[in-house]
C-alpha cells in the first residue's frame, strides 16, 4: 500500500508540478506537455491499481473463507 501511495503522490504532486510549468511556458498543445500529462495519469492510475491489488491480497490472506457472489 505504501508503494501505491508513493506512485499516486508522485503523479499528483511531482509530475503535476512539472506539467504545470511546461503549460505556463509553452501551452497545453505542446507534445512535451502531453507526455507529462500522460505520465501523470499513468502514475495515478497505476497507484490505484497497485492499491486495489494490495487490498485484495490482504483480504484473501486474512479472510480465507470470505466469498463474494454477484448475481443478476
Amino acid at each position: 500500500m505504501i508503494i501505491a501511495a508513493v506512485l499516486y503522490i508522485v503523479g499528483v504532486i511531482g509530475i503535476e508540478l512539472l506539467g504545470g510549468r511546461i503549460d505556463e511556458q509553452v501551452g497545453r498543445h505542446n507534445p512535451t506537455y502531453v507526455v507529462y500529462s500522460t505520465i501523470e495519469e499513468v502514475l495515478e492510475m497505476g497507484g490505484l491499481v497497485v492499491f486495489i491489488y494490495a487490498l485484495m491480497s490482504y483480504i484473501s490472506t486474512e479472510f480465507e473463507d470470505l466469498r463474494f457472489r454477484i448475481s443478476s
